[in-house]
């Protein structure tokens, strides 16, 4: 299973001319949460999490654009394996060894790996 990185909050840019506020990468992106880079449903996985995970359209416009994507609105905020919301999608696979990555997120793929691995 493939997993890519998403962050918790962006920061905003804001234009003086039109005060247009536009979201960006924050400076200190914190902890590197991981989402499930399938649409399809996975049964293993909360059902919250499974409602909140990314569309297939969404996958692909994030490797098709390799630009991250911002979720402003609420209601399309995503959830990581471990069960927090993310607001951004990073065009970046997650990986484990990462300082920053969440040890819940490392602990949830490993716990499923080891299913897979029973099967």
């Amino acid at each position: 299973m493939k997993y890519i990185s998403a962050l918790t909050r962006y920061d905003r840019l804001s234009y003086a001319v039109d005060r247009h506020r536009s979201p960006i990468l924050p400076e200190d992106p914190g902890t590197v949460h991981a989402i499930r880079a399938s649409a399809k449903p996975d049964k293993r996985i909360d059902t919250a999490i499974l409602i909140t995970s990314p569309t297939w359209r969404e996958i692909q416009r994030l490797q098709d654009t390799n630009e991250p994507q911002f979720f402003e609105d609420y209601q399309n905020y995503k959830s990581a394996i471990c069960g927090r919301t993310v607001k951004v999608l990073l065009p970046a696979e997650f990986h484990e060894d990462d300082p920053d990555a969440c040890q819940s997120c490392i602990a949830k793929i490993y716990k499923l790996s080891q299913q897979d691995s029973a099967d």
